[in-house]
């Protein structure tokens, strides 16, 4: 049997097996295989980008906006603005997290 290794919450490795039968009754391994949402910390400003990028590469995602007024000089304009400054929400596996935060330079954090 094939395996691939990944690192658990309590810090041990876990061997991920390649086929599904394998894996059958061990609970801690199914949750991380099933998708979880994720909050990726971005830099500042660069949510929608991210947001973009990821819907590009076809990942789930979801960035929360709301719309805020501003009064400039001469007018008034609408900006749909994060609604968590700094955050997307990524729905992966935990690996799937775990290379995301190197393709990107962000932090990734289960909810």
């Amino acid at each position: 049997m094939s395996a691939n290794h990944m690192i658990g919450r309590s810090g041990t490795k876990l061997e991920v097996p390649t086929n599904a039968s394998a894996m059958a009754g061990e609970p801690e391994l199914e949750m991380y295989l099933q998708p979880q949402w994720y909050a990726a910390y971005t830099r500042s400003n660069h949510e929608r980008r991210v947001a973009d990028q990821l819907g590009k590469r076809e990942v789930e995602h979801f960035l929360p906006e709301y719309e805020s007024v501003r009064k400039w000089k001469d007018r008034k304009v609408r900006l749909q603005m994060p609604l968590f400054p700094g955050y997307v929400f990524v729905l992966g596996a935990a690996g799937a997290a775990a290379g995301l935060a190197g393709s990107w330079s962000c932090q990734a954090g289960g909810i």
